[in-house]
């Protein structure tokens, strides 16, 4: 089964159930579903969801990547490399939130000037907030 059909499905039991968390019940089956894409990235890019707060608040997950940690050991962040996810982070909202009004709180744009990178979904919709060559806000 292909990667996306496995989301769509493990999204659609979860809600099915009516006892799943808004939010966080979709965790899983989302971070499989980018687990699967930064697979085929290089340097590959590993999703980790639950991230502490480092100065921006607790975005839901983050993005690190492959060059990030120490070559040939357990997973180790190299010497001096900071917890931060290198390709920035996803904030995630219930599924009957806009996207596009989420992208426009406080919280996320606290993220972006931290991070330079914000995944924002509702988990049917996804807008990337990033930066252009010159620094400025571009959304995709």
């Amino acid at each position: 089964m292909h990667a996306l059909d496995k989301y769509l499905s493990a999204c659609r039991i979860a809600h099915a159930t009516k006892a799943a968390t808004p939010e966080t019940a979709f965790y899983p089956a989302f971070q499989s579903l980018l687990e699967s894409a930064g697979g085929g990235l290089k340097p590959r890019v590993f999703c980790v969801m639950g991230l502490k707060n480092q100065g921006a608040g607790m975005p839901d997950g983050g993005f690190f990547t492959s060059d990030q940690f120490v070559k040939g050991e357990d997973v180790k962040l190299k010497p001096g490399q900071l917890a931060n996810p290198s390709r920035g982070v996803v904030e995630c909202k219930p599924l009957n939130k806009l996207v596009l009004k989420v992208a426009d709180t406080k919280q996320v744009t606290d993220y972006w000037e931290h991070y330079n990178q914000v995944l924002v979904t509702n988990y049917r919709e996804f807008l990337l907030i990033g930066r252009d060559e010159h620094g400025v806000l571009v959304r995709h």
